[in-house]
């Protein structure tokens, strides 16, 4: 009653709001709204635009600073986002979605990584007047992918690990979880490109720079690091040498690359950077990283502009990407909160993003403060920021166990749940739920599942009609042997007393089909609104193999449907 007399906008804002918390605590997820002017169909384009307008509006509300925002928000049209960039950036989102529900340590990483890629990558097609919102996008979203593919950023996830989703799961230190599922959710259950947009800017904001601040102290006068003038060109040319070596390039050449101005500025800028590390503060600390990994990329870079043999050395590309790494890590939040994200004690203990790089940091100190070889400085330097080198992860054992096909676990999941409790060995052959059968079924049934996704009155006919239609040719076309079980028979049995009942083009809903929004479904004389939300949460937000159970649950539940001739 509420919703029709509250009409279609507040029906939508409700549906949102109790759905994610239906889904958060595993009550049970809800389905559809039925008025016919509610929901994101999948016959309609996402539209990335109105994602991204979204996500700057939410930008500006979470953040002060970024008040700016909502100004910058009504320039984000469609004219400004090209349709080939909107195109790249829904595949290269859902197949990041699609990775890390895979659940394994390698996808979960592969996932994170493209999720703040495909962001990165989307901003920077876009022509919108927005440039400090997607700046602001831009450096959220390289510091996540950062995080996600350093050593010791997924520290949250042991060797065996299973990813849960709606459970746990640190990047850096940063705990992502509930962010992470409401986007997943937000994606996978099609609440559409505002609650997308508002669920990838939360999740982003993890991700955010510290606020500047003004250094009020300064290093005590024994801590101060000395300007060390005499480390020229030469100096500078061997020790980079010496750095390549360590990072596996013997046959790079910087003599004759370096200028005498380029190697003082280098060896000023570096005991700057020092020096704020010896303030012995979480901000010194961040500031003096930042600056020595930014002033590092530059002298690698400017290296390889005057010398074109540089600009091959697989040595100076492995150690420009560890510093431009560093230099995002550096800035993030990560750094700044105390025995939860750092860990800090004045050259004892630092981890920057979950990298334990003390030990490393206070030898590169140490080489430069007592005026150690170059080819020392040079090795310790490479040390250091090789902690900070991309790290893919290796396949584990956390993947699920390979089958014939997804889909053989998935029915003889369905038939032991539809077995209704009955103590029944079930010895299924190889020879049943083959992939030359399953896979037709699995587009069909993915089809009808996102037919009941569409929140409509007749895509819920629709929907459940496609399950039925799907799951009667399946066990139609096996051998006896793979339907003899009770539970098999249950199953096929139910499939055709729905198929029967949703035959028709137009089903009487107020006879057959009785719904009341958020609360009940009922099909028949039977109601199934809890099994058919376990089913659907399984298949969308874990994985199509693993929503045997409820899928047997819910044709358990359908097996009692009573069936007239007349229909």
């Amino acid at each position: 009653e509420v919703f029709f007399k509250c009409g279609p906008l507040c029906c939508d804002i409700l549906l949102g709001t109790l759905l994610e918390a239906f889904v958060m605590s595993r009550i049970g997820l809800l389905i559809t709204c039925l008025l016919p002017t509610i929901g994101l169909t999948v016959d309609d384009a996402f539209e990335v635009h109105s994602m991204l307008r979204a996500a700057v509006e939410t930008a500006a509300v979470a953040s002060p600073a970024s008040a700016g925002n909502f100004e910058q928000a009504e320039k984000v049209v469609e004219a400004c986002v090209p349709a080939d960039t909107s195109a790249t950036w829904r595949n290269s989102f859902a197949e990041a979605v699609s990775m890390m529900l895979k659940k394994t340590r390698r996808t979960m990483q592969q996932g994170l990584s493209g999720l703040g890629e495909s962001v990165a990558t989307l901003v920077d097609g876009c022509s919108c007047d927005a440039p400090q919102a997607f700046a602001v996008f831009r450096e959220q979203a390289t510091r996540l992918r950062v995080l996600s593919t350093s050593r010791g950023g997924l520290a949250g996830l042991d060797s065996k690990v299973r990813y849960e989703p709606l459970q746990a799961l640190k990047v850096g230190d940063i705990d992502v979880h509930s962010q992470l599922n409401a986007l997943i959710v937000a994606w996978q259950l099609q609440k559409g490109p505002h609650e997308v947009g508002q669920a990838l800017t939360r999740l982003l904001l993890l991700f955010a720079n510290e606020p500047e601040e003004q250094q009020q102290v300064q290093p005590e006068a024994k801590d101060v690091v000395p300007e060390q003038p005499d480390r020229a060109a030469e100096f500078w040319a061997t020790a980079l040498k010496q750095a390549f070596v360590r990072l596996g390039d013997a046959t790079a050449d910087v003599s004759g690359c370096l200028t005498a101005d380029a190697a003082a500025t280098h060896s000023h800028r570096l005991t700057e950077a020092f020096n704020s590390m010896m303030l012995k503060t979480r901000r010194g600390m961040q500031e003096g990283l930042k600056h020595l990994a930014e002033d590092t990329g530059h002298f690698i870079n400017t290296l390889g502009a005057s010398c074109e043999r540089l600009r091959y050395s697989d040595g100076a590309r492995r150690l420009s990407s560890a510093a431009g790494r560093l230099a995002v890590l550096a800035k993030s939040r990560t750094l700044m909160k105390h025995s939860v994200h750092v860990e800090y004690e004045a050259l004892k203990v630092l981890k920057i993003g979950g990298i334990d790089a003390h030990l490393e940091l206070n030898r590169f100190i140490g080489a430069w403060i007592n005026k150690k070889s170059a080819e020392e400085l040079g090795e310790a330097l490479a040390d250091f920021f090789e902690d900070f080198k991309e790290i893919k992860e290796d396949d584990d054992n956390t993947a699920l166990p390979k089958e014939v096909d997804p889909f053989f676990s998935f029915f003889r999941d369905a038939i032991l749940a539809a077995q209704a409790g009955r103590n029944e060995p079930l010895d299924l052959p190889t020879t049943c739920f083959t992939p030359k059968a399953t896979t037709p079924f699995g587009v069909e049934l993915q089809a009808a599942v996102d037919e009941m996704l569409k929140k409509r009155k007749l895509t819920m006919q629709h929907g459940l009609r496609d399950l039925a239609q799907a799951t009667d040719k399946l066990l139609a076309e096996q051998p006896v042997e793979c339907v003899w079980s009770s539970g098999a028979k249950t199953i096929w049995l139910a499939a055709k007393k729905l198929r029967t009942l949703t035959r028709r083009t137009v089903v009487d809903y107020g006879t057959h089909i009785q719904y009341e929004a958020m609360k009940s479904l009922q099909v028949g004389n039977v109601l199934i609104h809890a099994e058919l939300n376990s089913f659907l949460a399984t298949w969308k937000l874990r994985s199509q193999q693993e929503a045997g159970t409820p899928f047997g649950e819910l044709m358990l539940k359908l097996s009692a449907l009573e069936v007239n001739d007349e229909l």
